[in-house]
């Protein structure tokens, strides 16, 4: 292998690896697939990148509910979790509608998301099993949801199409 062909192959190997960190940056908690289909790059070439970037913890992955995301580094484990959330639609509409209302009942958020109840109550634990949410009771009243870091959601919300 000549001289020439190898500093080709380490430029173009470079290029690559650079293109996808920027897209992480870009889309943080970017799923394998969606990278594959942005990027054209083969399975194998993909994965090397990815297993180089996370060894020299350049991007944080996280393996959870049988996939992959992936995140810039830096990125804190709250901030993690409300990005997995905000890309949900669902989540991303409750924690929207939690946001203009301050606080709402188990019903009118079923009502607004135009999903069954059961479905609804998925969402709605999941989000306040990673503390996104909090639900409170006052005097007999029905039980109510509201946001608990707005700033933190708001912040996430704002820039929600890097997400989607």
């Amino acid at each position: 292998m000549s001289r020439v062909y190898k500093i080709n192959r380490t430029l173009q190997y470079n290029k690559r690896k650079s293109k996808v960190q920027k897209l992480i940056l870009r889309d943080p908690g970017v799923r394998y697939k969606k990278l594959q289909r942005i990027t054209g790059l083969p399975n194998g070439s993909l994965s090397y990148i990815l297993r180089k970037l996370e060894s020299s913890r350049l991007v944080i992955v996280n393996r959870a509910n049988k996939s992959t995301a992936y995140y810039p580094k830096g990125i804190r484990t709250a901030e993690l979790h409300l990005i997995e959330n905000i890309r949900n639609n669902v989540d991303r509409k409750i924690a929207q509608y939690l946001l203009d209302r301050g606080r709402s009942t188990f019903y009118d958020i079923v009502n607004h998301s135009e999903r069954s109840p059961s479905t609804v109550s998925w969402h709605l634990n999941r989000l306040r099993n990673r503390k996104l949410i909090v639900s409170t009771s006052h005097h007999g009243e029905p039980q109510a949801y509201k946001i608990m870091n707005k700033n933190n959601v708001i912040k996430v919300l704002k820039h929600r199409r890097k997400f989607v």
